[in-house]
């Protein structure tokens, strides 16, 4: 049911100033996009590893209860440190000064990985064997989203190295021309997910993206994009 009030919440959306639950984490992003020029001048005297130290150290205090701004109902203080996280591991790979690839750090990444799947899938597995379901609410707690809880950023970390491992070792994969169109015009495609998001958003405010038809709509509408702007971009530049 479309909302009667679809082009106020609409342009609530695109300015920021009146998102529903699941999107108040865009207005963070937009502000951390500020602080670039500081996080380039931090990382031209101390080096993009001091800097996520920093960061790090704020998100720990954050945890403890001692840093907390609210941006809608997520910790700036906490989600900072994903945002300064990607950007130093940006630098230090630029700068070749990046080493990941001892068997060690893959093993233990692996295994992390491999733990945090069967911790998603924890009820469908314990349902197919017919085992009673555990309660796990004790470590909900630590994969808490709005307050970026460590297990929830370290399944970022994680999945961060599973896809910089396989592009890594199979690389091939990621040569296609379509892929590299998309990597060089990323910004643009990422806003136009995000104008989809809005615009869907909008409709109704109950309507959430854990239902299965929104998800579908926009990974096919997504999809649909990418391929368009693949095919012809070629033919305008």
């Amino acid at each position: 049911m479309i909302s009667e009030d679809y082009i106020p919440t609409l342009l609530g959306y695109v300015f920021l100033y009146d998102l529903s639950p699941h999107l108040q984490i865009l207005p963070i992003y937009v502000v951390l996009l500020i602080f670039i020029p500081t996080m380039v001048a931090v990382c031209a005297v101390a080096g993009p590893f001091y800097l996520f130290l920093l960061s790090f150290i704020i998100w720990f205090f954050a945890q403890l209860g001692f840093l907390d701004f609210r941006m809608g109902s997520y910790n700036f203080y906490s989600w900072q440190v994903l945002f300064v996280f990607g950007f130093s591991i940006g630098v230090m790979k630029t700068s070749e000064s990046l080493y990941i690839n001892s068997k060690f750090i893959r093993l233990a990444v692996f295994t992390m990985f491999l733990a945090f799947l069967l911790y998603r899938y924890q009820e469908n597995i314990l349902e197919a064997l017919s085992i009673s379901v555990m309660d796990f609410s004790y470590v909900d707690k630590l994969f808490s989203k709005r307050d970026l809880g460590p297990l929830r950023l370290m399944n970022f970390v994680v999945i961060s190295y599973v896809i910089y491992y396989f592009s890594g070792r199979y690389s091939w994969l990621f040569r296609s021309v379509v892929l590299e169109r998309i990597g060089r015009k990323s910004l643009e495609i990422f806003t136009f997910q995000i104008f989809l998001v809005f615009a869907l958003s909008a409709f109704s405010i109950d309507l959430y993206f854990e239902k299965f038809y929104v998800n579908a709509g926009l990974t096919a509408a997504l999809l649909v994009s990418l391929y368009c702007y693949a095919r012809y971009a070629g033919k305008y530049q």
